[in-house]
């Protein structure tokens, strides 16, 4: 799973009026990151929303797994506005 940023364009532009998006995706807060194009920086999936109702937003540290070690998270519930 990765990031691809030039995708949320299209996915704000194809959801409806009045629609919400969720995401849930890494954040590049690690050092140990290869493919840092593939990751969010902090702040940055809230400001790819501006303009946007942001109903939830988080940013926290995931625990290492068996699979994984630590890395950051965001999360963002928005509303794309109504229009008129």
């Amino acid at each position: 799973h990765f990031l691809e940023r030039g995708a949320i364009p299209v996915y704000q532009k194809a959801l409806k009026s009045g629609g919400l998006m969720l995401f849930d995706t890494f954040m590049a807060n690690m050092s140990n990151i290869d493919t840092p194009e593939y990751y969010l920086e902090p702040g940055e999936l809230r400001d790819l929303f501006d303009g946007f109702e942001i109903i939830h937003y988080e940013e926290y540290a995931r625990q290492p797994s068996r699979n994984h070690g630590a890395r950051g998270s965001a999360k963002l519930v928005a509303r794309k506005p109504v229009e008129k």
